[in-house]
């Protein structure tokens, strides 16, 4: 969940010069999404400023890298189903679903979220192994710890 708080708060008004946790955001954001929209005084990153907020979001792009190159085949985006909650167990294993991790000052989302999936990978294919993000950020020669990095070039 405050993988989503953070994501969704910061993410959203990126662009915008206003500190992003405000009330106008609250009230938006409240009839447009299914998870716990907390209220600026009882959010857990109201006393961050909008740049220290921003660090946290640390996933760059890289608009060069072709996805088509790769010999992966696609899946049509009318095969994909209209929603999707792992926590119902139908599709995906119950045990999967590991605690959210907090990444703390560090603007590693990019190491958290490869590291997530491909932790749900594997378990999916029955091992069921929580990766350390702390791997790709100190090791990973190709990013920039804690100062962001690119989702493709870490996989």
């Amino acid at each position: 969940m405050f993988k989503f708080v953070i994501a969704g708060t910061v993410a959203a008004f990126a662009a915008a010069k206003k500190h992003p946790i405000r009330h106008e955001l609250v009230s938006e954001l409240k009839g447009s999404v299914s998870w716990e929209v907390h209220e600026p005084e009882t959010n857990p990153l109201r006393h961050m400023s909008r740049e220290e907020l921003l660090n946290l979001v640390g996933t760059n792009i890289d608009f060069e890298y072709n996805v088509a190159t790769t010999n992966e085949s696609s899946t049509p985006v009318g095969a994909l189903p209209t929603n999707f909650d792992p926590r119902d167990g139908s599709k995906f294993p119950a045990k999967c679903i590991h605690p959210v991790r907090d990444q703390q000052q560090c603007g590693s989302c990019w190491a958290f979220g490869a590291t997530e999936a491909l932790s749900d990978r594997f378990c999916i294919a029955g091992k069921d192994v929580i990766l350390a993000p702390q791997d790709p950020v100190s090791c990973d020669t190709n990013n920039y710890g804690c100062d962001g990095g690119y989702l493709n070039y870490v996989w």
